[in-house]
C-alpha cells in the first residue's frame, strides 16, 4: 500500500482527494497536484479516522503524517501534552499588565494611582519588546537586574516608588500562579534617597497665591462661571490647604463630608472622606472659620451643589484634576511662586529646591500640622496614610520643634 507509514502503535497514510476538474483525478497515486491532501489514521487499538490536512502540498502532508505517527508513541505523546499545556499557560506581557490594571481599577477606580500604573505599564511593555520577551513567564532575574541598571530605568522619576509598584505587580502574578518563581524577589531595590522630603510653601508664598487668584480668570470661560471663578478657586485652594487632600479628593468634595460632632463638652466640625489613592479613611477636625469657607462654595453652571467642584461634563475625575491643576499652575505663575526650598544642601553645597506644583498644598498642610504640635500618627490619620512612615520621612525634617522635643526628652532623663 503506497504512502503507508507504520509503527508499533499504528499506521498513517496521507493521500490526495482529487477534484473533478483535476487532470489526474483517475490516478489515485498521483499527489503532485494542487488538490487537497488528507490523512487516514489507524491506531493499534483499532480506532480509525480521516481528516483534511488543510494543505495542497504533498511534502507538507508527508511531514504531518510522520509527526502524527511519532506522536502515537506514548512517551512522545506525553511530552507533547506537557509542552502544549505549558504553551497554553503562557501570558503575554500586555495581558499580564492589563490584569494588574483591572485589579487596580476594582480597588481604586480609574483615578488616583491608576494613571501612574498605566504609565509604568507602557514602559514595561516597551522594555519587554526591546528584550524580545513575549510572555511574563520568560522574565528572569537577570533581565530585571539589567533593566533597573539601564538608562531607560534610571531616567524615570520616583524610581523607588515605581520599583515598589513593579514588585507588587509580580507578587500579584505569583499569587495567581502565573509564575513558578517570582523573578523580582532576587533583585534588591534601590533605597529611597535619605534626604528626600516634600516641600511646603512658606506663609508668604501662600499669601501671594491667594492674592493672585483674581489675576488668573480665563477670558474664554462662560460669563456665569466668570462671576464665581475667583471665589470658587479661592475656596478650592483653602480646602487643599486646610484639609490636606489630594486634588482628586478635593474635586470629589461634598458638603456632607463635614459633620458636627460632640467631643467632650464641645461641638467640633469634622471632615471625613476615604482617600482614593489608598482607600484609607481620613479624619480632619476643622476650625469654625475654615468650615464657613468650604461650606459656601458657589455653584457654577457646569456643577451640582452636591459636588460643587466636579464637572457634570466629564466622566473621569482625572479630566477635572488636569483642569484644576492647570488653574493652580496659573496662580503659581501669577504669584511668582516658582519653587520651594528644601532642607539641607546638594552635592555642590547649594540650597536644595523643588519646582512648585499643586501637590505642595497638601505638603503645606502636613508640615503646618506638625509645626502646631500634632504627632506624626495624627497627621498620618488626617492625610489618609496607612501609617506614619511617610510623614516621618517626608515632612518631619521640616519641623525643628520635633527635634527640640526629642532633645528635651533625652536630657530630661539626665537629672541634675
Amino acid at each position: 500500500m503506497l504512502n503507508l507509514q507504520k509503527s508499533t502503535y499504528g499506521s498513517v497514510k496521507p493521500y490526495t482527494r482529487h477534484s473533478a476538474s483535476c487532470p489526474f483525478a483517475s490516478d489515485k497515486q498521483h499527489n503532485n497536484c494542487k488538490c487537497p491532501k488528507w490523512i487516514y489514521v489507524r491506531t493499534d487499538d483499532g480506532k480509525r479516522e480521516r481528516y483534511s490536512l488543510n494543505t495542497p502540498s504533498w511534502a507538507e502532508a508527508q511531514r504531518i503524517a510522520s509527526s502524527k505517527l511519532r506522536g502515537m508513541d506514548p512517551e512522545i505523546a506525553a511530552a507533547r501534552a506537557v509542552n502544549e499545556q505549558a504553551k497554553s499557560d503562557l501570558v503575554t506581557i500586555g495581558a499580564a499588565w492589563q490584569m494588574w490594571l483591572d485589579r487596580t481599577e476594582r480597588k481604586f477606580g480609574k483615578w488616583g494611582v491608576y494613571p501612574q500604573y498605566k504609565t509604568l505599564g507602557n514602559h514595561f511593555e516597551r522594555w519587554a519588546v526591546e528584550q524580545g520577551i513575549d510572555h511574563i513567564q520568560e522574565i528572569k532575574p537577570i533581565h530585571l537586574e539589567r533593566w533597573c541598571s539601564s538608562h531607560d530605568w534610571t531616567r524615570l522619576a520616583s524610581r523607588s516608588q515605581r520599583w515598589g509598584i513593579l514588585r507588587s505587580a509580580f507578587a500579584y502574578w505569583a499569587m495567581l500562579k502565573l509564575l513558578k518563581e517570582n523573578p523580582i524577589l532576587a533583585i534588591k531595590a534601590d533605597p529611597p534617597p535619605k534626604d528626600h522630603v516634600q516641600g511646603p510653601y512658606t506663609e508668604e508664598q501662600v499669601t501671594a497665591l491667594m492674592a493672585s487668584v483674581k489675576d488668573t480668570i480665563p477670558a474664554s470661560i462662560d460669563v456665569r462661571e466668570k462671576r464665581v471663578y475667583v471665589e470658587r478657586l479661592t475656596i478650592y485652594l483653602s480646602l487643599l490647604l486646610n484639609v490636606g487632600c489630594d486634588l482628586v479628593d478635593g474635586l470629589l468634595h461634598e458638603p456632607e463630608r463635614i459633620t458636627d460632632e460632640k467631643v467632650g463638652n464641645r461641638v467640633i466640625s469634622v471632615y471625613r472622606y476615604k482617600r482614593k489613592k489608598t482607600g484609607v479613611d481620613a479624619v480632619i477636625p476643622l476650625r469654625a472659620d475654615v468650615v464657613a469657607i468650604i461650606r459656601s462654595v458657589p455653584v457654577s453652571p457646569q456643577c451640582d451643589a452636591t459636588m460643587p467642584f466636579r464637572s457634570r461634563a466629564t466622566e473621569n475625575p482625572d479630566d477635572d484634576v488636569h483642569l484644576w491643576s492647570r488653574r493652580i499652575v496659573r496662580v503659581l505663575n501669577a504669584a511668582g511662586v516658582t519653587e520651594v526650598v528644601l532642607p539641607g544642601r546638594d552635592a555642590r553645597g547649594k540650597p536644595r529646591t523643588k519646582k512648585a506644583n499643586a501637590k505642595m498644598l497638601r505638603h503645606t498642610f502636613a508640615v503646618r500640622q506638625l509645626q502646631n504640635g500634632q504627632r506624626p500618627e495624627e497627621v498620618a490619620r488626617m492625610l489618609g496614610h496607612v501609617d506614619a512612615t511617610m510623614v516621618r520621612l517626608h515632612y518631619a525634617p521640616w519641623v525643628k520643634e520635633l527635634q527640640d522635643a526629642h532633645i528635651q526628652r533625652v536630657i530630661g532623663e539626665w537629672g541634675d
